[in-house]
Formats: C-alpha cells, sequence, structure tokens
C-alpha cells in the first residue's frame, strides 16, 4: 500500500495537468462561444461568458468616448493656441479678399463679333414688334431653339 501511493499520487497529478480546462487557466485564457477571454474577465463576469462579452463591451465603447474626448482636446488647444497667436498678429485675422482684376480691353475683333450679334438680335426683336404674326412664330422658334 505504501508502494503504491506514490504511484496513485503520480497518475492523479498527470491526469490533472492534462485536463484542458486546467491547462486553459493555467495559460489565462479561457475559450468560450463568444471568444477568448482572460481568466481575470471571466472571473469579474462571475464565470457568465455573455456577462463578459457584455463588460468587454463596454470597456471598448469606454475607450472609444476617451480617445474621442483626447482628440476633442487636442483640437480644442489648437484652436486656442491660434486664436492666441491671431490676436498677437491682427493682421492676419482680416480676411483677405481677392480685388477684382481691371477688366481687359476687348480686341477689334470681338467688339465686332458682339455688336454684330446684339444687332442681330435688336432686329429680330424690331420685327417682332412691328409684324404681330411673325412675333409669335419667332418666339416659338426662340423657345424651341
Amino acid at each position: 500500500m505504501k508502494r503504491s501511493a506514490p504511484l496513485i499520487l503520480g497518475f492523479a497529478l498527470i491526469a490533472i495537468l492534462a485536463n484542458p480546462a486546467f491547462a486553459q487557466r493555467r495559460s489565462g485564457n479561457v475559450n468560450t462561444p463568444y471568444g477568448h477571454f482572460s481568466a481575470s474577465e471571466m472571473a469579474q463576469a462571475g464565470g457568465n461568458p455573455e456577462m463578459a462579452q457584455e463588460m468587454r463591451q463596454q470597456k471598448q465603447m469606454m475607450q472609444y468616448q476617451q480617445q474621442m474626448l483626447k482628440e476633442q482636446q487636442q483640437l480644442m488647444k489648437e484652436e486656442a493656441k491660434r486664436q492666441e497667436f491671431l490676436k498677437k498678429h491682427p493682421e492676419l485675422a482680416k480676411p483677405q479678399t481677392l480685388s477684382p482684376r481691371p477688366a481687359k480691353k476687348a480686341s477689334k475683333t470681338s467688339k465686332k463679333a458682339k455688336s454684330a450679334t446684339t444687332d442681330a438680335a435688336a432686329s429680330k426683336a424690331e420685327k417682332a414688334e412691328s409684324n404681330p404674326a411673325a412675333g409669335q412664330t419667332a418666339s416659338k422658334v426662340n423657345k424651341a431653339g
């Protein structure tokens, strides 16, 4: 009996160490249908994988909110620096508007083309006023064209 006790103890130890559940705990990870969780996450959730998943989502949401808050604070700091700079340099604070370009002198060919176009339009309008029937036809043509 004394000789078999260490042998039984050795087999029991091998059986315990070979157990996959014990191996998972030893590594610190627990496999669930919801994914892998650390042993501390599962302990906080009371061994409930659904609760562990919900806690993980809440943690991710908090991290996202903290990141957004940090970005917002950074933008506010940059805006404050910009405002301070503009106070020191008020000439840069004024909106810079572009001055209108002076009109280019039209070449003689473009003046002739413009006057010819306007003369033709004026003569059509005069003809339409003098002849009402022709005016209706001309307006229909202008609408269609």
